[in-house]
């Protein structure tokens, strides 16, 4: 493992008030020596407070990936309209925009025109209510009364050129990312684009139980053409600038070590490490930002 080399200094006022924010224990350094380590001390209650979160550093593949572009779309089953089976009045409207319902549930009855009879509509599917033209005592006049959504299942729809259709076939592995939200899944399949558009779209089917894939977001999708193994391999987050270094914080105990890192190829995800890191060692790959503040500030401390 490469050291960050640091001179052991004092803890400064804006230090203490850095660590009163963030809420780590303390910043210390070892020993007073000449080529000290420095390093972070946060105790396990202070590190999951800052969402500061380690892996245990293994072996991996990087992914050779084309670069797609697109949009979240609805499910074509999504939708369901509800609409009188009989012409007739409106006597009850039990569901209102924004609730949810269950299939089965009863949500509006109706009197018949022609047999005076009451009967009640059903909700075809579960979902949310997203539209109501039903009210108590108007006529139905063969329209929809009420449209559910069920958002659980969304499409990535991802626009694909000339130049990449060579490359991006149906079954492949993609992931889809928008801001920090990433998901696997597999391309289902591909058709040429509507209004003659000059390029084909593949169609990602996305579980989206959880409402993170809002209609209409702007997404990236990279799909895996091919991959190779790598002896050495953490997400990119997990990659700070340091002292003109690119470094890693090698977790021991409630110590955050930054350690110089010689890095390969990468992908969406992972990048390889050639140097600096080894196996079984515990690494930060979630805020380790704040541990880079948090050195940068005892710098600052010692320089003044």
């Amino acid at each position: 493992m490469k050291n960050i080399k640091i001179l052991n200094v004092p803890i400064s006022l804006f230090k203490l008030m850095l660590v009163a924010v963030i809420g780590f224990t303390s910043v210390t350094t070892s020993a007073s020596e000449e080529h000290a380590n420095e390093f972070v001390s946060v105790s396990a209650e202070m590190a999951k407070q800052n969402g500061i979160e380690t892996i245990v550093v293994t072996s991996g593949v990087i992914r050779n990936e084309e670069i797609l572009y697109g949009k979240i779309v609805a499910d074509p089953a999504s939708l369901a309209h509800v609409n009188a089976r009989f012409e007739g009045v409106i006597k009850k409207v039990k569901v209102n925009i924004g609730e949810e319902v269950k299939k089965g549930e009863t949500l509006v009855v109706i009197e018949s025109n022609e047999s005076l009879n009451q009967y009640s509509i059903n909700a075809p599917m579960s979902g949310r209510i997203v539209a109501r033209q039903a009210n108590i005592g108007e006529l139905t006049n063969a329209e929809n009364l009420l449209t559910i959504a069920n958002f659980d299942v969304v499409w990535a729809q991802l626009s694909v050129f000339p130049t990449q259709l060579s490359k991006v076939n149906a079954n492949q592995q993609v992931l889809i990312h928008s801001t920090e939200i990433n998901q696997r899944a597999q391309i289902s399949y591909l058709t040429p684009s509507l209004n003659d558009k000059p390029y084909s779209l593949a169609y990602v089917k996305l579980n989206n139980k959880t409402n993170k894939w809002p209609l209409g977001s702007a997404i990236k999708g990279a799909v895996t053409t091919s991959q190779h193994s790598v002896p050495i391999v953490v997400p990119k987050e997990a990659i700070q600038e340091f002292e003109g270094n690119s470094v890693v914080f090698i977790k021991e105990g409630n110590e955050y070590h930054p350690s110089a890192v010689k890095t390969g190829a990468s992908d969406a995800i992972n990048i390889a490490i050639i140097e600096g890191l080894n196996v079984g060692e515990s690494v930060v790959v979630k805020n380790s930002y704040l541990l880079v503040a948090d050195l940068k500030k005892s710098e600052a401390g010692h320089e003044h």
